[in-house]
């Protein structure tokens, strides 16, 4: 399955289920031809879901020969989460009645350098 994108989580009806492992490196083209004393630029597209440091390898193999070594080039990454802080961080309505609406004000501030998305699932 392709990564979940940001703005594809955000427009999706129903939101799709975030896995802890999931594709997050996607290349285009994932194969081709490399005409002789010529160059093939690879986009490297990366969409991660969790905060972590990260190290893979990326392998290219030459299918037609097989006297050729694969070409190993690192990937190394560090994906970070914007963090937000909510205010307050508790509401406590001491008294309801019935039939009558309660508002109140929350308010969600980011503190990083980061974007960051958010949802407030069906209560």
């Amino acid at each position: 399955r392709d990564p979940v994108t940001c703005q594809d989580f955000a427009q999706a009806k129903v939101k799709p289920a975030i896995v802890p492992f999931c594709r997050e490196l996607t290349l285009s083209p994932e194969s081709g031809v490399v005409k002789a004393k010529s160059t093939l630029h690879i986009e490297m597209t990366l969409v991660t879901n969790t905060a972590r440091d990260h190290t893979c390898i990326l392998v290219a193999e030459n299918k037609n020969g097989k006297l050729s070594k694969p070409i190993s080039v690192p990937v190394k990454y560090q994906s970070q989460v914007a963090i937000l802080e909510c205010w307050p961080s508790e509401v406590e309505l001491r008294f309801c009645f019935l039939s009558y609406e309660y508002v109140e004000e929350i308010t969600l501030t980011n503190i990083s350098n980061l974007p960051a998305y958010f949802i407030i699932p069906s209560q």
